[in-house]
């Protein structure tokens, strides 16, 4: 049975006593980037501050060419990663320096002011300490609520890796037209 998780974030989210990081689970193509784009958007429209980055996947004939960043804050965006040099190797992309500078910036930048702050995606380069690593910090250290956006393989590690000891977890697994992002 699917169902939406919406209503059930936005009523935890709401809630006082609420843990400070909420991570969105799902594996790659499951939709966590898409749902992230819905819940900015319903709590945009309630007037919660928000922030930090989400990262859909540029497409080019029903394949996968890259992935762009997106200022929730400022709706700036940023190529992050294209299956063409130059940049980071990384699997079968490279990533941007200058992105990965930039998703730093906003996050760091929505820590000191807005209610909520998304990071899309906190995987393995960040159990690494790279990637976005040190904006999970940052955001992780403010007094925003987190949302993070992780494949449901890494949730566990993550929580490790960064201690992340206040969290809630919602997968994005079979809810009706969340795949792709």
């Amino acid at each position: 049975m699917s169902f939406d998780i919406l209503p059930l974030v936005l009523a935890h989210l709401k809630q006082a006593a609420a843990p400070a990081c909420v991570i969105i689970s799902g594996e790659i193509g499951a939709g966590k980037t898409s749902f992230g784009k819905r819940l900015a958007e319903s709590l945009s429209s309630c007037g919660t501050t928000l922030g930090g980055i989400l990262a859909p996947r540029v497409m080019e004939d029903g394949e996968t060419i890259g992935y762009n960043v997106l200022d929730l804050e400022t709706a700036t965006i940023c190529k992050l990663a294209s299956i063409d040099p130059p940049g980071i190797k990384v699997g079968k992309y490279y990533l941007s320096r200058e992105a990965l500078d930039f998703s730093l910036q906003a996050v760091a930048s929505a820590s000191t002011r807005s209610q909520v702050v998304f990071l899309d995606e906190v995987g393995r380069l960040e159990l690494q300490g790279k990637g976005h690593a040190s904006a999970t910090r940052i955001l992780l250290d403010s007094p925003a609520k987190a949302i993070l956006m992780i494949r449901s393989t890494l949730v566990k590690a993550i929580v490790e890796c960064f201690s992340i000891s206040d969290h809630a977890v919602f997968s994005v697994e079979n809810i009706p037209g969340a795949s792709g992002n």
